[in-house]
């Protein structure tokens, strides 16, 4: 069996809990529970004050409350699709109707959702959008690399086909 070292991806809130101890953690739950995690279970097993899960969730109602209806709307946001016709003579395709992109408004780290065709249409969002897309891709890519099914059928080249067509979009940006 592979030696495996878990980490925090960057930027997740770990309230001072080490990702090994919480790796361990999970993993404790995992074999209590017959191979299997559900966030249902690792909520339940966080829920005593002395579990080292326990500091990573809000456990004031109203502060959690308020915090998921935030995921709600960013869930809704995100679940909007809209029919676009590209071109003339052409079949309409669904796409995302807001896309995130940083606020412009503000000095700070907050994030907006804006149309996607205003945020292509503007060349600092539009940079921004697709060197996002090129990330999730090449992340994808290396997420799923291991798994030999995958690996084995012609989706690894039609993968590196679109990692090279954003790029191609990204270069093509930049000399603009």
């Amino acid at each position: 069996m592979p030696r495996v070292i878990y980490e925090w991806r960057d930027g997740f809130p770990s309230r001072g809990v080490p990702a090994a101890k919480a790796g361990g953690a999970i993993e404790n739950i995992r074999r209590t529970h017959l191979g299997e995690i559900s966030p249902e279970v690792v909520v339940e097993e966080a829920r005593e004050p002395r579990h080292i899960l326990h500091p990573l969730f809000q456990w004031h109602d109203t502060e959690a409350a308020a915090a998921f209806r935030l995921i709600q709307a960013r869930n809704l946001i995100g679940a909007l699709t809209v029919k676009v016709t590209l071109a003339a003579r052409t079949e309409p395709r669904d796409m995302r109707a807001f896309v995130s992109v940083p606020a412009q408004s503000e000095k700070c780290d907050r994030r907006v959702y804006v149309r996607v065709q205003d945020a292509m249409s503007d060349p600092e969002q539009s940079e921004y959008v697709i060197g996002r897309a090129l990330i999730e891709l090449r992340g994808w890519q290396r997420r799923w690399k291991d798994y030999t099914a995958l690996a084995a059928k012609k989706n690894r080249g039609e993968i590196k086909q679109l990692v090279s067509e954003v790029t191609e979009v990204i270069d093509r940006r930049a000399q603009t």
